[in-house]
Parts: C-alpha cells; sequence; structure tokens
C-alpha cells in the first residue's frame, strides 16, 4: 500500500482545517468514523478522508421546492 505522505494530517492540523475541535475528531477516530495511520506514536489522517467524511456529514439540505 502506498501512501501520499504530502496528503497526511495531524489531528491538530485536521481541527484547523474543520469546525471540528481536536477532542472532537479524536472522538470520530475512536468510534471508527475516521481511517487514520499511526506510525510512530501519532495519529495522521489522509485529507481526502476527512473530505470524504464532510461532504456526508455535512452536506447542504436540497431544496425541494
Amino acid at each position: 500500500m502506498t501512501v501520499d505522505l504530502n496528503n497526511l494530517l495531524t489531528v491538530p492540523e485536521a481541527a484547523k482545517r474543520t469546525p471540528l475541535t481536536e477532542g472532537q475528531l479524536r472522538g470520530w477516530i475512536d468510534r471508527g468514523y475516521l481511517p487514520v495511520i499511526r506510525f510512530g506514536g501519532r495519529i495522521y489522517i489522509h485529507a481526502d478522508e476527512l473530505r470524504k467524511l464532510f461532504k456526508t456529514q455535512f452536506q447542504e439540505p436540497t431544496s425541494t421546492t
């Protein structure tokens, strides 16, 4: 498996890019909502996975007019 290291974010970096706190992100990780890579005692989130999660979790409701 090849991982593009340029697309990996630490939890603090991911929190800066989202409306979630570090604690909320860690909760999502613990519950299995957000896949991560654990390496060297650190947790890394793939930016594409974060985008995917936000696309499904925070979609704007569609208008039915």
